[in-house]
């Protein structure tokens, strides 16, 4: 299965803002982009299908990978509220992984300010 058998972008929209969509359909295309690591597609077709089984997983998922983004969209769309410990876990892996940034977002939801947290400095490029 390659990319191709992918909703495109405009499709992808018309299906998520559609209010009749069917919750089968919707879940169906979150398994498709799940299937190939498209996390926050896959979150977006869960979350309008209301399918909390497949978010839970994908709750656990984002926490071994690290992605606090998604943990956070996920937990939101959950209604659930992360402890500072899983908040923690999820930093721990993020920075073992070399998601620095990421890390040190987990590490401020935990309630923890990073002091030695890397310091991001945009590239200027100059023009010729």
């Amino acid at each position: 299965m390659g990319l191709t058998d992918l909703l495109p972008c405009f499709e992808k929209r018309d299906l998520l803002n559609q209010p009749s969509a069917s919750v089968e359909r919707l879940v169906e295309w979150g398994r498709r982009f799940e299937d190939r690591e498209m996390w926050s597609d896959a979150v977006d077709f869960y979350m309008k299908a209301d399918a909390r089984e497949e978010l839970n997983r994908l709750l656990g998922l984002m926490r071994e990978e690290g992605d606090t983004f998604l943990f956070g969209r996920v937990c939101k769309a959950l209604g659930y509220e992360p402890s500072s410990a899983e908040w923690l876990a999820v930093a721990e892996e993020a920075e073992r992984r070399g998601k620095h940034f990421l890390a040190a977002q987990a590490r401020r939801k935990a309630g923890i300010e990073a002091v030695d947290a890397p310091v991001i400095v945009p590239v200027s490029v100059e023009q010729t």
